[in-house]
């Protein structure tokens, strides 16, 4: 019996040696679990030049392809184009005509006011006559009327040139800061495209 029992003490023995090593272990028991992600762009483009491949570890913000960026990079320029045509526009409607057709209105009242002038010239001659009898009443009442026409004439003249002095209708202009609104939000989408 003497040997069981020796051998039942070396191993409690080595049991008791191997136990309190201290060493850490590398070694873990379980499963691991990879974060999937697929990837897509919002519209279709030719792949350039690909940085990674399957199964490769990726970081937030790392390239991982180079897309052909043609057709991106002119729907940024055209959406840049609107913008600009739209902003012009508007500034179009702010203002009121340009000088130099303000001039050729303002020509025209000189001229409209001259032929006023001389129609009521005419108009004293014509008293005279039609006192002393030398013309009808039809003809006294035609220069009447001519100098009624010149003087509407001057006034339409003049009311021309207030209203285009003036910028556009609210309205009109309120739209046209929606589409210039609109051509921006174009304009930042097609940036965004070219940056991705």
């Amino acid at each position: 019996m003497q040997k069981p029992v020796n051998i039942f003490i070396v191993v409690i023995a080595m049991l008791m040696i191997t136990g309190c090593d201290n060493k850490p272990e590398n070694r873990l028991s379980g499963y691991s679990h990879g974060e999937f992600v697929y990837l897509s762009y919002s519209s279709t483009a030719k792949i350039e030049q690909l940085f990674i491949k399957k199964g490769d570890n990726v970081t937030p913000g790392q390239e991982l392809v180079k897309i052909e960026s043609f057709d991106a990079q002119n729907i940024f320029l055209r959406a840049e184009e609107k913008l600009s045509a739209e902003s012009a526009l508007l500034r179009n409607l702010e203002s009121g005509e340009r000088p130099e057709e303000l001039d050729i209105i303002r020509a025209q009242i000189k001229k409209a006011r001259s032929a006023e002038s001389q129609v009521k010239r005419q108009l004293e001659r014509y008293r005279n006559l039609y006192a002393s009898r030398a013309i009808s009443l039809a003809e006294w009442e035609d220069i009447r009327d001519e100098l009624t026409q010149k003087g509407a004439q001057v006034e339409e003249l003049i009311n021309q040139l207030k209203a285009r002095q003036l910028p556009a209708r609210q309205d009109e202009i309120s739209k046209q800061l929606s589409m210039v609104a609109a051509a921006k939000l174009e304009r930042d989408k097609a940036l965004w495209d070219v940056q991705q």
